[in-house]
Formats: C-alpha cells, sequence, structure tokens
C-alpha cells in the first residue's frame, strides 16, 4: 500500500503538484510506520524525500526537522545492515539537502 502512495507522489512531483505530493507521501511513511520498523530503509527515504518536497514549498523548517528524521533513519539503518557504502551514500545526500537548505535560510 506504501509503495502505491508513493508512486501517487511521484506523480503529483513530476507535475509540481507539490501539496498532493506531500499528502501522498505523508500516507505511504503512516503505512511504512505501522508495518516496519523504524531503522528501516524504506522510511528513511520517504522522509528524505517529504523533507525535499517542504524545501520546494519554502518550508524550510519543517525540511530541516524532517531531514534530521531522514537522516536519523539512514543512520539507524546503517547499524543494522550489511550494505553500508550505499546507506552511508544517502546520509551523505540528507547531509547535501540540509547543507543547501541551511544556504537557503541564511541567504547564501
Amino acid at each position: 500500500v506504501a509503495d502505491t502512495f508513493i508512486a501517487m507522489g511521484q506523480a503529483h512531483l513530476k507535475k509540481g503538484e507539490l501539496d498532493d505530493a506531500l499528502h501522498s507521501y505523508k500516507r505511504a511513511l503512516d503505512v511504512q510506520l505501522e508495518v516496519l520498523e523504524d531503522d528501516n530503509i524504506e522510511v528513511g527515504l520517504t522522509l528524505h524525500t517529504l523533507g525535499k518536497i517542504h524545501r520546494l514549498k519554502g518550508d524550510t523548517e519543517a525540511a530541516e526537522t524532517i531531514l534530521v528524521q531522514a537522516e536519523e533513519a539512514y543512520k539507524k539503518a546503517l547499524c543494522r545492515f550489511h550494505n553500508q557504502q550505499c546507506i552511508q551514500e544517502l546520509v551523505d545526500k540528507v547531509n547535501n539537502d540540509r547543507n543547501n537548505l541551511f544556504c537557503i535560510v541564511k541567504g547564501y
């Protein structure tokens, strides 16, 4: 079910429908949190996307909060799973998104 909401969210993103994309990804996250552990990489990926959507909408505070949650989810997954290089790359991407967000907020 979460995959369906993610697919809908991706379609909305492609059309620039940020509010609808945000709603779909939030629904996907709700489903994921009901059936998956919080250290599942899928939870991190969904949080990461939600953070990016908030950034696109100009809500930097929500973006930062959610990107921190995504980073934590990736770090938990890093401890649990064997493909650490892949997960470390995701952590690095979140850090890059957070740094870009900081520059936007500070006006750099």
